[in-house]
């Protein structure tokens, strides 16, 4: 049979009342009503507790971990709890509504894309993020379907804000020039350093980086024989060719920063070269 606690208007409710106050909070649906008995307390509504005023908890709320949702385009936090896995692969580019000040916490089992909205979706630095499984976000809704993240804890530490990948691509000599999209990073970086090299004779060798304003700066060494090697420097930021005059091989300048790699566009000169490209990814 369920207790009752007389409260007044300002009175603080305590860890003990809200033990009484239990039974008459109901099952966990917003709304739902108690009758309370027969002998004049007024019906509880969970929604109404406060009325806008201060309440002092002595103790600590035990919020349920609710049940799995499966990625999507949209997710809906179930009402069973406040804590949730999301499954699945599918990229996330809204929450469903729910009134401001409502927190979620998302548990992610594997990878994929949260895309980030400055309105709906406001994700740190601006920018997507590609999950790991293991990574937790906690968004904070502010009402109208929009919500913000409030902090995140990845599977992957992070040192202060940055963190980097670093991947490894071939590059045949007898691809064609063009847009080229590699991925793996994990994130959207804001600078990429790429390193190549000659991979059939591992003379020629290049470093190069470029940025978020697709600013960038390669320097090769080209093994001329019977001098030494020469350093070129040029708008680019990989590429290797087997003479000064550039008449054979390939460089690539970076057109974009993706939300998990970089889209590099490629010019072959003569035959081209087989390269081994290395990339830095960083943010």
């Amino acid at each position: 049979m369920a207790e009752f606690v007389d409260l007044n208007a300002g009175d603080p409710i305590l860890a003990s009342d809200l033990n009484k106050l239990a039974d008459d909070i109901g099952d966990g649906t917003l709304g739902h009503q108690h009758s309370g008995g027969t002998d004049g307390h007024a019906t509880l509504k969970p929604d109404a507790i406060g009325d806008g005023a201060s309440i002092t908890i002595d103790g600590r709320f035990l919020f349920d971990k609710g049940g799995d949702l499966a990625s999507g385009s949209a997710i809906t936090p179930g009402t069973d709890g406040n804590y949730f896995d999301i499954t699945g692969t599918t990229t996330i580019t809204s929450i469903a509504t729910l009134q401001a000040g409502a927190v979620v916490i998302f548990q992610f089992d594997d990878s994929l894309t949260l895309t980030h909205n400055g309105t709906s979706l406001i994700l740190q630095d601006a920018a997507n993020h590609i999950t790991l499984a293991g990574d937790h976000f906690a968004f904070i809704s502010l009402g109208s379907g929009n919500w913000k993240e409030l902090w995140r804890n990845l599977a992957t530490a992070e040192v202060g804000n940055l963190s980097s990948t670093i991947t490894q691509e071939s590059r045949s000599g007898a691809s064609a020039s063009g847009d080229v999209s590699y991925t793996g990073a994990g994130f959207t970086p804001t600078t990429v350093l790429g390193f190549a090299r000659d991979n059939a004779s591992g003379d020629g060798f290049s470093f190069g980086f470029g940025d978020d304003a697709l600013l960038e700066s390669m320097f090769s060494l080209v093994d001329v024989t019977g001098t030494p090697f020469v350093l070129h420097e040029t708008a680019d930021i990989v590429g290797v060719f087997a003479e000064a005059a550039k008449t054979n091989g390939q460089s690539a300048v970076l057109k974009t920063l993706d939300a998990d790699g970089v889209t590099l566009t490629w010019t072959k000169a003569g035959s081209g070269l087989d390269l081994l490209v290395t990339f830095l990814y960083m943010r």
